[in-house]
């Protein structure tokens, strides 16, 4: 009995070892080290029109709350949201806050956005998570 088992036991290490062997080789044959043509296509999502075009909506949009004002509340809000495969933003939500006021500003800026590019990876769009800071100071 005990020389059975360990029989049963040697014949599963081999089945095993096999396996993980023929694993390994359809592993290679299966996904070839990418080239680097196909590194280099991976791409950031990014806002239609550069970052100048983006500096350009932020300004175009922002509004200074006037209880903020009032306050004398600045500082900057970091907000991370999702940028869909489709360049929807979604999701977003505060990273970094300042008071209740600026970051409910910075939430409804995000929300006006246009569409962005998305980001690609090997030529797929792809979802994202971004980070953008959005600073309130008052002159």
């Amino acid at each position: 009995m005990k020389a059975l088992s360990i029989n049963l036991l040697a014949l599963c290490f081999l089945v095993s070892v096999q396996s993980l062997f023929a694993q390994n080789q359809l592993a290679f044959t299966e996904y070839p080290e990418p080239s680097i043509v196909s590194m280099m296509s991976s791409s950031q999502p990014a806002f239609e029109g550069g970052h100048e075009a983006l500096v350009e909506f932020i300004s175009e949009n922002f509004i200074y709350p006037s209880q903020a004002k009032v306050k004398g509340s600045e500082g900057t809000v970091i907000v991370e949201f999702l940028i869909e495969k489709s360049g929807k933003i979604s999701q977003p939500v505060i990273k970094k806050s300042v008071c209740e006021t600026l970051d409910a500003e910075a939430i409804k800026l995000i929300n006006k956005m246009p569409d962005w590019i998305p980001a690609a990876q090997n030529g797929v769009s792809v979802k994202t998570k971004y980070q953008l800071p959005i600073r309130f100071e008052l002159n």
